[in-house]
């Protein structure tokens, strides 16, 4: 029983550090182009159907991408921890918590095809 305890913990670390490098990625590196006063949020939402290949814009929506991914995983980790410690009903609110990430993951998907094709 400990040992598995053991094993779910190290399991949640695992989550919490890719969780934060994925978002230590986002906020770390530059947008690309010269779009240093704009959100990479806006970069990527304004770019248009008649230009293809973006790249500024599809860079900016893998970081979307990127922050939604990290922001699950971060979510995860606290549900992880939190059953481990008995408190299944919350890790299941903050699990059903992380269907946000993964609509923000769509939409990234969606600009980085409207950017790139």
């Amino acid at each position: 029983m400990i040992q598995e305890q053991e094993q779910t913990q190290r399991r949640a670390a695992l989550l919490c550090w890719v969780g934060l490098l994925l978002l230590a990625v986002v906020f770390l590196t530059p947008h690309g182009g010269q779009f240093e006063s704009r959100s990479f949020y806006q970069v990527a939402r304004d770019s248009t159907w008649q230009n293809w290949g973006e790249w500024p814009a599809a860079w900016c929506s893998v970081k979307i991408i990127l922050l939604c991914l990290g922001l699950a995983l971060l979510l995860l980790w606290m549900a992880l921890l939190l059953m481990n410690f008995g408190r299944t009903a919350l890790s299941w609110l903050i699990l059903c918590c992380a269907v946000a990430p993964g609509l923000g993951i769509l939409l990234g998907l969606y600009f980085l095809v409207k950017a790139l094709l």
